[in-house]
Protein backbone atom coordinates (compact mmCIF):
# COMPACT_ATOMS: atom_id res chain seq x y z
CA UNK A 1 0.00 0.00 0.00
CA UNK A 2 1.40 3.41 -0.84
CA UNK A 3 -0.15 6.78 -0.20
CA UNK A 4 1.17 10.19 -1.18
CA UNK A 5 1.16 13.15 1.16
CA UNK A 6 2.80 16.51 1.58
CA UNK A 7 5.94 14.84 2.92
CA UNK A 8 6.35 12.54 -0.08
CA UNK A 9 4.64 9.26 0.66
CA UNK A 10 4.15 6.27 2.90
CA UNK A 11 4.74 2.64 1.97
CA UNK A 12 3.40 -0.03 4.31
CA UNK A 13 3.68 -3.81 4.59
CA UNK A 14 0.85 -6.10 5.63
CA UNK A 15 2.32 -6.32 9.15
CA UNK A 16 2.19 -2.55 9.56
CA UNK A 17 5.87 -1.86 9.05
CA UNK A 18 6.14 1.31 7.01
CA UNK A 19 8.61 3.54 5.26
CA UNK A 20 7.95 7.25 5.17
CA UNK A 21 9.38 9.03 2.13
CA UNK A 22 10.17 12.75 2.25
CA UNK A 23 10.55 15.18 -0.62
CA UNK A 24 13.70 16.48 1.07
CA UNK A 25 15.82 13.68 2.57
CA UNK A 26 16.14 13.63 6.35
CA UNK A 27 19.39 11.62 6.34
CA UNK A 28 22.54 12.43 4.39
CA UNK A 29 24.22 10.44 1.63
CA UNK A 30 21.00 8.79 0.41
CA UNK A 31 20.56 6.81 3.62
CA UNK A 32 16.83 7.60 3.68
CA UNK A 33 16.35 4.97 0.98
CA UNK A 34 18.28 2.26 2.82
CA UNK A 35 16.72 3.11 6.20
CA UNK A 36 13.12 3.28 4.97
CA UNK A 37 13.69 0.23 2.76
CA UNK A 38 14.79 -1.61 5.91
CA UNK A 39 11.35 -0.92 7.38
CA UNK A 40 9.74 -2.46 4.30
CA UNK A 41 11.86 -5.57 4.89
CA UNK A 42 10.52 -5.84 8.44
CA UNK A 43 13.08 -3.90 10.46
CA UNK A 44 12.03 -1.49 13.18
CA UNK A 45 13.64 1.65 14.59
CA UNK A 46 16.24 1.25 17.31
CA UNK A 47 17.86 3.68 19.67
CA UNK A 48 21.04 1.67 20.27
CA UNK A 49 24.43 2.33 18.74
CA UNK A 50 24.57 4.14 15.39
CA UNK A 51 23.53 1.91 12.50
CA UNK A 52 21.33 1.61 9.46
CA UNK A 53 18.09 1.43 11.47
CA UNK A 54 19.05 3.86 14.24
CA UNK A 55 16.30 6.43 14.59
CA UNK A 56 18.68 9.38 14.97
CA UNK A 57 22.22 8.46 13.84
CA UNK A 58 22.03 6.44 10.62
CA UNK A 59 25.17 4.86 9.22
CA UNK A 60 25.49 2.78 6.02
CA UNK A 61 26.43 -0.45 7.83
CA UNK A 62 24.61 -3.68 7.07
CA UNK A 63 25.43 -6.25 9.73
CA UNK A 64 24.76 -9.98 9.99
CA UNK A 65 22.28 -9.14 12.76
CA UNK A 66 20.27 -6.96 10.33
CA UNK A 67 20.20 -9.74 7.74
CA UNK A 68 19.00 -12.22 10.40
CA UNK A 69 16.32 -9.77 11.56
CA UNK A 70 15.05 -9.38 7.98
CA UNK A 71 14.90 -13.15 7.46
CA UNK A 72 13.13 -13.70 10.80
CA UNK A 73 10.63 -10.85 10.41
CA UNK A 74 6.96 -11.83 10.08
CA UNK A 75 6.82 -9.28 7.24
CA UNK A 76 8.76 -11.76 5.13
CA UNK A 77 7.26 -15.14 4.43
CA UNK A 78 9.60 -17.71 2.93
CA UNK A 79 8.04 -20.80 1.41
CA UNK A 80 10.10 -23.99 1.27
CA UNK A 81 9.13 -27.01 -0.81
Amino acid sequence: MATAGQTGGLSQTKNHQFGEWYGVPTRGDGLDYAHEGGHLMGLGEWNGPPGLMNQYITTPEVTPALIDAILESPSNVIFHQ
